[in-house]
């Protein structure tokens, strides 16, 4: 039996959260296996990265302790349930809907516990992430300013 965090673009940094002491502590019967990493080309197809995006998430997961897996999501996942004997798993809350669909699948196989994670800035609403420099054009105020909170 074995807990199992699985990352994905939104949350490639050792200081996320779902890194957390508490997080292992949810379940101290368990074993934790190394995290995952799904590198899905369908799913990569249909978001639309360019190469340069897919060289970023690559290099910033080489420098991290995760395993990279190659497929499906939603099939690696169920092999990997079956071939680890995994009980719960762990996976950093993202607004993206394609990782939401995943979630969804995630919870229908085993209990699934979404992590939050802190604001990279406080806005006075939620931000517009359909292109990034619309949402950049809101944050870098905050972001650039020692307290984070948008001026």
């Amino acid at each position: 039996m074995a807990n199992l965090i699985i990352l994905h673009e939104d949350a490639l940094r050792l200081s996320h959260p779902i890194f957390n002491d508490h997080t292992k502590s949810l379940s101290d019967h368990s074993d934790w296996k190394k995290p995952v990493f799904i590198w899905d080309p369908d799913y990569f197809a249909d978001a639309g990265y360019s190469f340069k995006r897919l060289v970023f998430i690559y290099e910033t997961l080489s420098t991290m302790p995760v395993d990279i897996y190659y497929g499906k999501m939603n099939d690696v996942i169920v092999a990997l349930i079956e071939q680890e004997s995994l009980t719960h798993l762990f996976i950093p809350k993202t607004p993206n809907p394609q990782l939401c669909h995943f979630i969804e699948f995630a919870r229908g196989q085993l209990p699934t516990h979404i992590i939050e994670d802190d604001a990279f800035v406080a806005l006075e609403r939620a931000p517009d992430l359909g292109r990034f420099f619309r949402y950049w054009n809101k944050a870098k105020k905050a972001a650039l300013s020692q307290d984070g909170v948008r001026l």
